[in-house]
């Protein structure tokens, strides 16, 4: 690029783990401190351009959950340019979240930015512990066109920006942050000592030797940060050192933006394909590791994980559809409600198993509750769709077969009046929905009693 076109992007923002070295309520009520001076600096202030909230929709969910009475003055902060929301609903890890529940991540996100304003169009996975490769192509059909990253890709002879190629061959022109510091690279230096001019114009110009573009992106801001406008006489003073160069706070769209418009005009861009799971190899610093053992930490909850979201896909959701084609009211708020659950827990320091006890205690009781959400979804609809399809005066049972594949045999537990333990001519014969005769074998029989229980009952 010419000497014209260099551009540094500071993109203020804090980095918001909603629960890790402490629990989601300690976290939280550090939260709404963040929030309420943000607002406070944004109101006042119009030198400070803008901010961005991470990336993910849940911070706005918990902060109005203690704050609704702000809702409006964030709506009118989202859709006048000054805080950028989305596109994600949290910050998940990418390789515990199954194909589904990185879609609904998306997906949730998207609903509830448009509730704001617009949804910013940046796949924005600052410290996900490596990069699936399916990416590309989930953000591709939510017309996200540009990633911003840090872990999963290093080396001293990739410039910050590359093509990332994702299994289906769909790509996202993406921008990767500096080894040392990613995400936190003007939140203080690598020494720990606060950020002066010297350093952030050092940094600029230290960082544009290694771009394809001409472009820098620095970030004000690290985990947990509240915001500051202590960046801004820097920013000016960046642009006094040299009139062809051009700084401003950003907003992720405006770095996807210039990604979009850069790339394709710049020759030898390299192209990445597939996952992304490199170590640090730089010799420019450390701290970008991938962390593999969250694979398997804290085994319980990635079990609870399968089972919860084996509940929603394979029972909740199917037989809620099949019992709205009948005509029975799609029970849709509980489905989001045990969505958001699991998505929560999908947070990279919250299925990571990377956090404190307290942490993951608080994930298994999510999990239980969307299980149960889940499960009484499926039995209500399959009471639904099984009164649907009783004719005449006998006894029936209906088989669900949530797996895409047929299932023979099928084992299922009934009870028999205890007529059919005296006579054995008594004994059921089962047909099906024909009238023909099924083969069947009683495989065990015990004798219990059994009080009444609601579902005799009329049902509201």
């Amino acid at each position: 690029m010419a000497g014209k076109d260099r551009i540094v992007l500071v993109l203020s923002h804090t980095h918001w783990d909603r629960e890790w070295y402490e629990s989601f309520e300690s976290f939280r009520y550090r939260l709404v401190k963040a929030m309420d001076k943000l607002i406070e600096i944004l109101q006042s202030s119009t030198e400070y351009r803008c901010f961005n909230l991470d990336g993910q929709l849940v911070i706005l969910e918990d902060y109005l959950e203690i704050r609704p009475e702000m809702r409006r003055v964030l709506e009118e902060l989202v859709t006048s340019g000054r805080i950028g929301v989305g596109p994600w609903y949290v910050q998940a890890d990418e390789f515990l979240s199954d194909g589904e529940s990185l879609i609904r991540n998306l997906l949730l996100g998207s609903q509830i930015a448009h509730e704001f304003g617009d949804p910013q169009k940046l796949a924005y996975l600052p410290d996900t512990f490596g990069h699936n490769s399916q990416i590309p192509q989930i953000a591709r059909h939510f017309g996200i066109t540009s990633s911003l990253i840090w872990r999963g890709v290093s080396g001293d002879d990739l410039p910050w920006e590359f093509i990332w190629e994702g299994a289906d061959g769909s790509s996202l022109y993406t921008y990767r942050l500096p080894e040392r510091l990613g995400y936190c690279n003007m939140a203080f230096t690598p020494e720990g000592q606060p950020v002066d001019s010297a350093f952030f114009i050092g940094s600029a110009k230290g960082f544009m030797e290694n771009s394809a573009t001409g472009m820098v992106v620095l970030m004000d801001g690290c985990d947990h940060v509240q915001p500051s406008e202590s960046i801004l006489p820097f920013i000016d003073q960046l642009k006094e050192t040299d009139n062809c160069l051009s700084c401003k706070q950003a907003l992720f769209n405006d770095l996807a933006a210039e990604l979009k418009k850069r790339i394709p005009a710049t020759e030898g861009i390299r192209v990445l394909h597939g996952q992304l799971k490199n170590v640090n190899i730089s010799k420019r610093g450390y701290f970008n590791f991938i962390l593999p053992n969250v694979l398997s930490s804290r085994c319980k909850n990635k079990r609870e994980n399968f089972d919860a979201l084996n509940w929603l896909e394979s029972y909740a959701e199917p037989l809620a559809s099949f019992a709205l084609l009948l005509g029975k009211r799609h029970p849709g708020g509980f489905l989001q409600k045990a969505w958001k659950l699991v998505l929560q827990n999908l947070a990279h320091d919250s299925i990571g198993g990377c956090s404190v006890d307290e942490v993951h205690l608080d994930v298994s009781r999510r999990y239980s509750h969307s299980i149960e959400i889940s499960r009484n979804i499926a039995m209500d609809s399959l009471s639904s769709l099984s009164g649907a399809a009783s004719e005449g005066e006998n006894d029936f049972f209906v088989v669900f077969n949530p797996s895409q594949c047929p299932t023979s045999p099928v084992e299922i537990e009934i009870d028999l009046p205890h007529i059919a333990f005296d006579n054995l001519s008594k004994r059921p014969v089962v047909k099906n929905e024909k009238g023909e005769e099924v083969d069947f074998q009683i495989s065990s029989l015990r004798e219990t009693e059994k009080s009444l229980n609601y579902l005799a009952v009329r049902r509201l």
